[in-house]
């Protein structure tokens, strides 16, 4: 076995400090922790042993970042990630998406119910309402992509948010990775050719379609986001995405790997 192998009980204590959890402990046998640090020290060679590991200490990061800055919704997290489950990456994308706000100092309410956060800009309030699309379906990426973004206005519509104050966001990394050789590779052509055929579709003020990645030139993880708006939608919601993205940020060359 390479030595690579050996470390996870370094991984073991830093997770343990980041968040509490001791992955030892049989009652947290099926927490997303322990199943993701087996899934780390599982993997066959070291390219992809380095990938998970990154992404992870990466999370683990994040999500510290809201144990500092709220007690209340980190536990709130915590709970949700008790049960490796079918949703942990829409979970995931959502604490992402929480320590990017914290990180760009932008105030924000979380609402008990759909969506996701809440902004207030003067008079009025806009909303994020958060989602991911991680398919495997080879041949079909960019369907799969239109159906997550239809799913997510049926959504919206039977909870009364999908409209021009809100900004439907989806983390569609994997998706991205797993499309490498396709014939529709989701390059940011397609990418763009997607989002314009969708935005005439919702009800929603923008959509976003995000890409996670670390960069050849400094491996920091970054998140690129294709942004496209609704007609008459609330104006804050642009304002909302200079401040979150940083849209005039240095070019950096994504690493093609899958954020798992």
């Amino acid at each position: 076995m390479p030595t690579y192998f050996n470390h996870k009980n370094k991984l073991k204590s830093l997770i343990l400090d980041k968040t509490g959890v001791n992955i030892t402990d049989p009652r947290n046998a099926g927490h997303f922790f322990t199943k993701e640090s087996d899934r780390i020290f599982s993997q066959a060679n070291y390219s992809q042993y380095k990938d998970r590991l990154l992404y992870f200490h990466y999370f683990l990061v994040q999500l510290e970042k809201i144990k500092n800055k709220n007690k209340k919704d980190f536990n709130n997290y915590l709970d949700k990630l008790s049960t490796d489950g079918l949703n942990i990456n829409g979970e995931k994308f959502e604490i992402l998406t929480y320590s990017r706000l914290i990180d760009h100092s932008i105030p924000f309410l979380k609402p008990r119910q759909n969506p996701d956060f809440e902004f207030r800009f003067g008079d009025c309030s806009i909303f994020i309402e958060c989602g991911t699309r991680q398919t495997d379906k080879k041949g079909h990426y960019i369907e799969s992509l239109e159906q997550a973004i239809t799913n997510k206005q049926t959504k919206g519509i039977e909870q009364n948010y999908a409209n021009r104050n809100t900004a439907l966001h989806l983390e569609i990394s994997k998706t991205v990775y797993n499309s490498y050789g396709d014939e529709n590779f989701l390059d940011q052509n397609i990418l763009n050719n997607v989002i314009d055929k969708s935005i005439e579709t919702v009800d929603y003020g923008a959509i976003v379609l995000i890409n996670t990645f670390y960069a050849q030139e400094d491996m920091i993880v970054y998140g690129h986001p294709t942004i496209k708006y609704n007609i008459n939608h609330n104006e804050e919601l642009e304002q909302l995405h200079k401040m979150m993205f940083n849209l005039e940020s240095k070019r950096v060359t994504p690493i093609l790997r899958p954020y798992i």
